[in-house]
């Protein structure tokens, strides 16, 4: 690796075995990176603000926003393993600007129709899997391009630093849309969206990787996904950590699809509230990630990996029973905090345990499991949310994960 990396601080200054504060940012390229994910990061808030507004808006409906998000999400399920294998064999980068740049198309085709009026339901519906689409090839590249420029020392602090770009876009972009929606309408937050991947495609292009890390010889398509796959049964360790993710995915994040209906129907203030929802969750997240960034080391990953695994769906179940604003931010940015510690540091641990070889597919696998399972997770609140009621269907999903996590900790906890 040829990274440009300013010298880190004096022995002096800091014990010998202990990294800088914020030490990615040491790392030239990764300052880059991090300013294109800026820009990704506030169109992907943005996007997702507005299309949820425009959906419920149209539709009035849970099952319909289940629905959406379940759309949104199955590309995760059905391109990430292919996505996972393009890393291990191509430019990572290229992938990444190839992606961003196709990306475009559908949302600048979403924004004319509803600023045409004439948008539909099936219409959001195919934009919104072409979008996923791409995201699906971009993601594995993205995870395992961050490890190839900072390395296995760095790698916790870029994944926590990176979180704040997108914590950041998190806390802005939905306040800012709940904004341009009301006074605007909802059509101008998908040409920001679409604007937004050209500066990030320009300052990807100011990374310059001289030593490409796809030390990986193919024995076919097939062979190499079986591989992949006999390798996570054999570490149980990330198998564990994989299924863990994966009972969180099915049953906990999804409910964030389902914030405009508790912004109508339970604190009677619109987008505005939805707003103030979303952005909670993010200054949580944000929160949590600057306490990581900052940290210049994280002993007993699995102990706070624990707690944190099994706050967050407990912070859902309260959120569900309150009916003040206040203490509903308050609950969702301690969900947001309790979230981002859990996935940074599993993404990490898993990251670290692998080959360079293998480490994309491995990934691919990783963030079809985080993503890629919410589809069915959609369509299953969505569903009970018809059925019981979105608070009762949000309740007996976390209490699920709660089960799930505590059965599935013994498989992680040695290794």
């Amino acid at each position: 690796m040829t990274d440009d990396i300013r010298p880190l601080p004096a022995s002096g200054t800091i014990l010998r075995h202990r990294l800088p504060r914020f030490s990615s940012f040491y790392v030239k390229n990764f300052r880059w990176f991090y300013v294109s994910q800026l820009f990704l990061f506030f169109g992907s808030w943005m996007h997702q603000t507005a299309q949820a507004w425009l959906v419920y808006s149209l539709t009035g409906s849970p099952l319909y926003l289940g629905l959406l998000g379940a759309i949104m999400s199955l590309p995760m399920l059905l391109l990430t393993l292919a996505g996972g294998l393009m890393a291990d064999r191509f430019k990572k980068r290229d992938i990444i600007i190839a992606s961003q740049l196709l990306s475009i198309i559908p949302v600048c085709i979403l924004a004319f129709l509803t600023k045409s009026g004439n948008i539909q339901i099936w219409q959001i519906s195919v934009l919104a899997f072409l979008c996923g689409c791409f995201e699906a090839i971009d993601a594995p590249s993205r995870q395992t391009f961050m490890y190839q420029i900072v390395g296995k020392k760095h790698i916790l602090n870029a994944i926590a630093v990176s979180s704040t770009a997108f914590n950041i876009a998190r806390i802005i972009a939905p306040l800012v849309s709940g904004f341009i929606i009301k006074e605007y309408g909802v059509a101008p937050c998908f040409y920001i969206r679409a604007i937004c991947f050209l500066p990030s495609v320009f300052v990807l292009q100011k990374i310059i990787i001289s030593v490409e890390l796809n030390d990986f010889e193919s024995n076919g398509i097939k062979a190499d996904f079986i591989d992949c796959i006999k390798f996570i049964k054999q570490d149980k360790v990330i198998l564990g950590l994989i299924l863990t993710v994966t009972a969180i995915s099915l049953f906990c994040l999804p409910f964030a699809q389902f914030l405009p209906i508790f912004a109508d129907r339970v604190f009677h203030m619109g987008s505005k509230a939805l707003g103030y929802l979303m952005t909670s969750i993010g200054i949580g997240a944000l929160i949590a990630s600057l306490i990581i960034a900052s940290a210049r080391e994280i002993f007993n990953k699995r102990v706070y990996m624990t707690i944190s695994g099994l706050l967050f769906p407990l912070t859902i179940i309260v959120f569900t029973l309150t009916t003040n604003i206040i203490a509903a931010v308050c609950l969702l940015v301690c969900t947001g905090a309790f979230t981002l510690c859990m996935m940074a540091l599993t993404n990490s641990f898993i990251q670290i345990r692998v080959a360079d070889a293998i480490r994309g597919r491995v990934m691919s696998v990783y963030i079809m499991m985080v993503l890629g399972i919410m589809p069915i997770g959609y369509l299953l609140m969505g569903y009970m949310s018809d059925i019981l009621g979105t608070k009762n269907a949000i309740m007996i999903n976390c209490s699920l994960c709660m089960v799930s996590f505590i059965g599935l900790r013994v498989l992680w906890r040695k290794g």
